[in-house]
């Protein structure tokens, strides 16, 4: 028994397997990749830009104030927070400090709340983080920088 089948049928069958082989083969639908934990997109080197205090906002160039303020992820809510802001004069401290186990918290998109020991320390968005004080007069202040 000897079947015969026309080479024009073996070639159309073998042009469609190609064909549907071509289209199942490539997958253009690709997952986008998960977007980075919360403390990871805020982690990074910030320097000193501004300071606010009772209804003044002054910018780094007009004060006496120099430094940078180092957010370094702990986990995927939790960062540290290395604030080095000296008196360029002197050098002596204005606000130096590190912080271990700031919580983030995201409050609208793209702003995330800084929280230590449940208060509200600060803020970051975008690339500013906003750190607030009360300095010895008790006079509050917020300290911005830029990374």
């Amino acid at each position: 028994m000897n079947i015969k089948i026309p080479f024009s049928t073996f070639r159309a069958v073998w042009l469609i397997l190609f064909v549907a082989y071509s289209f199942t083969a490539c997958k253009n639908d690709t997952d986008p990749a998960p977007a980075p934990d919360l403390a990871t997109q805020t982690a990074g080197l910030y320097t000193y830009s501004e300071l606010a205090y009772s209804t003044k906002t002054v910018s780094a160039d007009h004060t006496n104030l120099k430094g940078t303020i180092t957010i370094t992820r702990q986990t995927e809510t939790t960062v540290s927070l290395d604030v080095k802001i000296r008196v360029k004069s002197d050098g002596s401290d204005f606000m130096v400090v590190t912080v271990d186990d700031v919580e983030l918290m995201e409050t609208s998109s793209g702003t995330f709340a800084l929280h230590y020991d449940g208060e509200h320390v600060g803020m970051v968005k975008g690339n500013t983080v906003k750190i607030e004080g009360i300095d010895e007069e008790q006079v509050k202040f917020t300290i911005t920088a830029i990374k």
